[in-house]
């Protein structure tokens, strides 16, 4: 099925849920470039888990948050085809400065950020792995979050979330000490990510 409408091109990334590849659309009325997300290793249930959840973030429509444009299951993988951010991630980005940002760009693209993770957590789901890595930007300098691959949704809003992921310098303070969390260790990301703008470190 994939292969019926996707050509995978070159690896561009490797991580512990999986691959990233730069894929190019069949269809002849729309030859896009894509980023499609390999996950392998998931079992029945996690698979399901994924579906559903892919299901939420496909009706996120918002100009700060990576599109989710397909996705498909197979035997030992899951396969999401999201949006193709040409400008690369914005942790790259900030490594690649040799002066400080300017403070009208930290904030501008501070309130995408804000606008993108409200969107988000308006249909109940959390990221939690909120950092620049997976901030990605487009050819424009436009910021889009991406990589939901450890994101949770919550049946109700109130819900709290308990297990432990993500990348431990980002983490807020309740998800290192184990406690129940919500959309707040989202916002602590934030501002791990919005100091990381403004100093570069």
């Amino acid at each position: 099925m994939f292969k019926a409408k996707y050509e995978k091109k070159e690896l561009i990334g490797q991580g512990a849920f999986g691959k990233a590849y730069k894929a190019v659309s069949k269809d002849r009325k729309n030859r896009g470039v894509f980023i499609v997300k390999e996950v392998s290793g998931l079992n029945k249930r996690e698979i399901e888990s994924a579906q559903n959840e892919i299901k939420i973030l496909k009706e996120v429509h918002h100009d700060n948050v990576v599109k989710i444009v397909d996705d498909f299951t197979e035997p030992d993988k899951f396969l999401i085809v999201m949006e193709y951010c040409a400008g690369g991630d914005l942790g790259t980005y900030i490594k690649q400065q040799k002066q400080p940002l300017p403070e009208d760009q930290v904030m501008n693209w501070f309130k995408q950020i804000v606008s993108g993770i409200s969107s988000v957590h308006e249909r109940k789901i959390l990221h939690r792995d909120l950092k620049p890595d997976n901030i990605f930007l487009t050819s424009w300098l436009q910021l889009k979050i991406g990589d939901f691959g450890v994101s949770k949704s919550l049946s109700r809003t109130f819900d709290m979330a308990s297990t432990m992921c993500g990348t431990p310098v980002y983490m807020a303070p309740e998800v290192l000490r184990g406690e129940p969390y919500d959309q707040k260790a989202d916002m602590w990301g934030i501002g791990c990510v919005l100091y990381e703008l403004a100093t570069g470190k």
